[in-house]
């Protein structure tokens, strides 16, 4: 996350100066492990190698920041997401438009500084595949370095880890399954309850619910197909013959309410799935996607709880993805998605390890 600090010699000298010593370490420590992406004025810089006893490595990184610092100033305008550390003793607060402001007391007593958390409901192939989306997407120079450390939520059990992790005070942030059927779906019950949890109080992250059923609608099934053979092969061209039946022409995202986005990769759609789903109107939109108004659906297998994994571990179809992320079809759906989880995990670039 981009933190700031930037102080008059005047502000500095009014502090104590091991509480002083205390902060820039911290914030010295989160820029060189390239936990995050720290921004010193060039004064407040100075003040600290003529005023403190840092370690030489700290001295030399205090430096490397200050002669940075033109540089790294202009980051400011380029991210929506930042955090002002301020001296006093401020409790943290937010203002609507992500930008958030702590004392530097207030922020000695959290663990803002520690290394940001992903919580998703699968650790491993969910981290692997937002360290893949991050990597893979454009970012402004300067701003394409992040590092988050993934935790499991467990699909039920991500408001629990959302509890637990919001008492750490470190930077959170939570992406979860929409688990959205059609575009008519209301807000499912886990969604509520990371909502109300995350409303109790103030942190640095949010809770944000992917613009898709699930992680694995976010892969374009025209890659599936073409890297059937290593990705899915009991998948049959049969079966790809059907899916694509149902899909719009190009057979990726050319619409926000397109049947890709909602339906079930892993587990495909019946007539009984179907007549279970308990919203009429998720139905009747799934019918009209499928072209049928009668009971009967066509079967359209799903892919299997693997494809996911099946994907990540195959670097041809990386390396499509890699390619995908770059059209206007995933512009106009998922790059604000992207941008706005993304912004809480920049670091430096040189040191960053995702």
């Amino acid at each position: 996350m981009l933190i700031i600090f930037d102080a008059s010699t005047h502000e500095l000298n009014e502090q104590p100066t091991s509480e002083l010593g205390d902060l820039y370490s911290e914030l010295l420590r989160a820029s060189y492990r390239g936990h995050h992406l720290v921004v010193l004025g060039r004064h407040t810089c100075q003040w600290g190698l003529d005023n403190l006893q840092l370690s030489s490595r700290e001295e030399a990184h205090l430096k490397h920041l200050k002669h940075q610092y033109t540089r790294k100033k202009q980051l400011r305008s380029l991210v929506d997401c930042s955090l002002t550390v301020c001296l006093g003793d401020d409790q943290l607060t937010e203002t609507p438009e992500r930008k958030y402001s702590i004392g530097h007391k207030a922020f000695l007593r959290s663990r803002i500084f520690d290394e940001a958390l992903l919580l998703v409901e699968n650790q491993k192939n969910d981290g692997d595949f937002f360290r893949t989306l991050f990597s893979a997407s454009i970012w402004p120079n300067g701003l394409n370095g992040f590092h988050f450390r993934p935790e499991h939520g467990g699909g039920g059990d991500i408001v629990d880890g959302l509890n637990t992790y919001l008492d750490m005070r470190q930077v959170i942030v939570t992406i979860h399954d929409s688990d959205k059927k059609a575009p008519t779906s209301p807000p499912s019950e886990t969604a509520r309850k990371l909502e109300r949890a995350a409303e109790r109080q103030t942190f640095v992250g949010g809770v944000f619910e992917l613009p898709a059923r699930a992680t694995e609608n976010l892969i374009p099934p025209s890659i599936l197909k073409k890297h059937q053979r290593r990705v899915c092969a009991c998948y049959g061209e049969g079966a790809f013959n059907t899916l694509f039946d149902c899909l719009e022409p190009d057979g990726e995202y050319t619409a926000a309410d397109c049947f890709w986005k909602f339906f079930d990769v892993k587990k495909g759609i019946d007539t009984d799935t179907l007549g279970a789903i308990a919203s009429i109107e998720d139905q009747t939109w799934i019918r009209e996607k499928l072209g049928t108004v009668g009971e009967e659906i066509p079967q359209v297998k799903g892919f299997g709880n693997g494809i996911l994994r099946s994907f990540l571990d195959c670097n041809e179809a990386i390396k499509d993805f890699r390619d995908f992320i770059g059209r206007d079809c995933w512009k106009d759906h998922f790059e604000s998605f992207a941008k706005e989880t993304y912004e809480y995990f920049v670091a430096e670039k040189n040191r960053a390890t995702s």
